[in-house]
């Protein structure tokens, strides 16, 4: 039989710089700008000042 994939323990989102940098990033988003949604999706790709969201990723950068 084969085993599950191991699951891991919910990230905590990021504090500090990186954090900052989603907050204004994600407000320009909201504002309409196209690079900034763009920008907040891969952020949440990658877990950059945010803890990792596929779905969320997703919804950002395919409003384009």
């Amino acid at each position: 039989m084969a085993k599950s994939p191991a699951k891991s323990a919910p990230r905590k989102p990021a504090s500090g710089k990186a954090a900052m940098a989603f907050s204004q990033t994600l407000k320009a988003a909201e504002a309409g700008q196209a690079v900034a949604q763009y920008n907040v999706g891969l952020m949440y790709a990658n877990g950059l000042g945010v803890a990792k969201d596929a779905q969320r990723s997703e919804e950002h950068t395919s409003e384009l």
